[in-house]
């Protein structure tokens, strides 16, 4: 099938690919980032892929002061020490109670943190300087979605083409002039990632749609105990304290988007393997054939797999062709169920609107509407009445929402709607309402709570007027994750000599996938 052909098939068959995993295609191979992308589980909008606990927890720490520290240092209040240390005095409490992170965990990942915070630091007196910021005109999103979502069914070729979703670290913008930086913390050696550069890019890309400019920064912390900015966008110049490095890598949008409509092809259609190779001598990215047992292959966690999954009808034996046909069938089946949870990801035909969003505390908003009716049970009354509901918050004072109606937007909260906190009060000819969204989980602590403190830092801003909520859902991975871990234990277990117990489970496994064949032909 024609990849511009299988496209527009996208609006009734949707899907987010992580932005990680576009640049691991993109950076690497082309088949190891589909791997990831089944064999991980298509992770979820949420949680688009996981980190080693040590990464966690000082990105964790760093979501939860950035904003407290920003303002802090933009005003020139106190040095760096003394905005952290203050920083984390006035989280503490919160972040044990309602977060994922305890005081212990605070004190063994704080020298880490504390490293990030320095090369921040310097970065921040460099917007000041070069870029306007303020204490009045910043605005400062740690741990942010970033979705975009393609709009259209028929697209032109994959050149419009970006179903990404990601959770940049930090979003600086500047509300006066629409410039935007994102900086992202790497725990990992720097070692001229490729996968990092096409990461932010493709972050940079969707940025771009909404702001005047955007700049792309990495944070490294080095072997030695240095610390290193690397710009991605443009020289830096001198930078007090830390190395800078300036990384021309060029324009990778075009490779980017290609990534993902590959990516999306493989997913959903068949005859992609040649397209992409097609594809892979065009833009210059790669597909290592696993069957030369040669570098990088033979060291990759998804060898044996990716040898049966792109071989050849010919290279496979009969019950091997027949298993990959069971589980192909299994696959649509289990991407269907994900791509309707994706249609119904945010029901944007379903929004409310409010005028004013306040806390109540750090996990409780209270929004607030001013309503011309004269029948309490009016529709315009009536739709506010979305029963016990998963919803996303937007401010449509939000730069980073001005395109939301072209698929690209960033929610400023997700939590739980309930009918009944909703309150109806009258004053002359308005009805007054009030409603409450709760967090749903410590999960999401990292979201709510730096939000939780911009507001008692700037609770003027105009970021919290003009609300908009809308009912969605969670997309989940867990039909997804189980097929794909029960076929990657099949397919590596029959390579090795295995005990007589473990030949048992995967022989049982075996005969039900083959079972599906005939249940669902």
């Amino acid at each position: 099938m024609d990849l511009s052909r299988c496209l527009e098939g996208f609006s009734q068959r949707p899907l987010l690919i992580p932005a990680k995993t576009i640049a691991l295609g993109a950076s690497f191979c082309v088949k190891k980032a589909f791997l990831s992308l089944m064999v991980d589980g298509a992770p979820s909008s949420h949680v688009p892929y996981s980190q080693p606990l040590h990464a966690q927890r000082v990105h964790d720490i760093l979501s939860y002061l950035l904003p407290h520290i920003t303002y802090s240092l933009l005003d020139g209040r106190q040095d760096l020490k003394g905005a952290v240390n203050e920083a984390w005095a006035s989280m503490r409490d919160a972040v044990e109670q309602y977060g994922n992170l305890t005081a212990s965990d605070y004190e063994k990942y704080r020298d880490a943190a504390l490293g990030f915070l320095q090369i921040y630091a310097a970065l921040l007196r460099w917007l000041q300087r070069y870029k306007g910021f303020s204490p009045d005109n910043t605005l400062v999103y740690t741990e942010r979605m970033l979705v975009s979502m393609p709009q259209k069914s028929l697209l032109e070729g994959y050149t419009d083409f970006l179903p990404m979703v990601g959770i940049p670290d930090v979003i600086l913008v500047n509300a006066r002039s629409g410039y935007v930086a994102l900086i992202d913390w790497k725990t990992s050696l720097e070692q001229r990632n490729q996968l990092h550069y096409y990461q932010l890019m493709a972050y940079r890309y969707v940025l771009q749609k909404v702001a005047t400019d955007v700049d792309v920064f990495l944070a490294y912390l080095t072997p030695s105990g240095g610390k290193k900015l690397v710009s991605l966008t443009r020289p830096l110049g001198d930078i007090s304290g830390i190395e800078a490095e300036y990384r021309d890598v060029g324009d990778m949008a075009e490779k980017i988007k290609a990534i993902a409509s590959l990516l999306y092809g493989l997913t959903f259609c068949k005859g992609m393997l040649k397209v992409a190779v097609e594809m892979g001598n065009q833009y210059g990215f790669r597909l290592f054939n696993p069957r030369k047992e040669k570098r990088p292959c033979i060291n990759c966690n998804y060898r044996d797999v990716c040898k049966y999954r792109f071989a050849k009808k010919s290279e496979l034996k009969p019950e091997e062709v027949k298993l990959r046909s069971a589980f192909y069938k299994l696959y649509r089946i289990v991407l269907k169920k994900k791509s309707e949870e994706y249609k119904q990801f945010i029901e944007f035909e379903k929004c409310i609107k409010f005028d004013r969003l306040t806390f109540d505390g750090p996990t409780t908003v209270r929004l607030f509407a001013s309503l011309n009716a004269r029948d309490p049970l009016s529709n315009d009354i009536m739709k506010y009445s979305l029963g016990k509901k998963t919803v996303y918050v937007f401010s449509m004072n939000d730069r980073l929402n001005i395109k939301l109606d072209d698929g690209i937007y960033s929610p400023m909260l997700f939590g739980r709607y309930e009918d009944d906190e909703v309150e109806l009060t009258r004053d002359m000819n308005q009805y007054k309402l009030e409603a409450k969204i709760r967090m749903v989980s410590p999960t999401f602590a990292v979201r709510w709570l730096p939000i939780y403190v911009l507001y008692r830092l700037k609770p003027n801003s105009e970021i919290f007027n003009n609300i908009v909520v809308c009912p969605g859902r969670v997309p989940m991975n867990i039909e997804l994750k189980a097929i794909a871990t029960v076929e990657n234990a099949i397919v590596k277990y029959q390579q090795v000599n295995i005990d007589e117990n473990l030949k048992w489970t995967v022989d049982t496994l075996r005969k039900i996938v083959l079972s599906t064949i005939d249940e669902y032909d």
